[in-house]
């Protein structure tokens, strides 16, 4: 009978990612991807920390400018500007422009982020009994 017992000294020598005594150096590239990583992670939270604690949160609030109106054939166009001064998104946003009672026109924007501006052009027909005149007749926030 032969006792075969393999050595321990051998079953370690197999498997070579042991500790050997020897320390694996990070090289540059790994620590400018941790580092920017971390800044980018750090940014990210600050910013979304900022906007929670004093980010304001105030409704859309929409300002209907018109330009002047030009005369084509019987009807008028009245281009117009849609401002949203707000801190929301205004969405289907309707804008009514009345030159008198006779004399009334809609029309619809569907997106006016915060910030920003949004023109169109209303047709009435002419001429116009009054100044024209406009309101925003509806919207909602988002």
């Amino acid at each position: 009978m032969s006792d075969a017992t393999p050595s321990s000294d051998a079953s370690s020598d197999a498997s070579g990612d042991e500790d050997s005594g020897k320390t694996q150096r990070t090289n540059w590239l790994e620590w400018s991807v941790f580092a920017l990583g971390v800044l980018i992670t750090a940014g990210v939270v600050g910013y979304l920390g900022y906007q929670m604690i004093w980010g304001s949160d105030e409704p859309a609030e929409l300002k209907v400018t018109l330009q002047e109106p030009k005369t084509v054939g019987e009807t008028v166009f009245i281009p117009l500007e849609v401002e949203n001064m707000g801190d929301r998104v205004a969405e289907e946003a309707v804008i009514e422009v009345c030159a008198g009672e006779e004399a009334c026109s809609m029309v619809t924007f569907t997106f006016i982020p915060k910030g920003s501006a949004r023109t169109g052009t209303v047709g009435l027909d002419g001429p116009l009994a009054e100044t024209p005149d406009s309101r925003v007749v509806s919207y909602r926030t988002l």
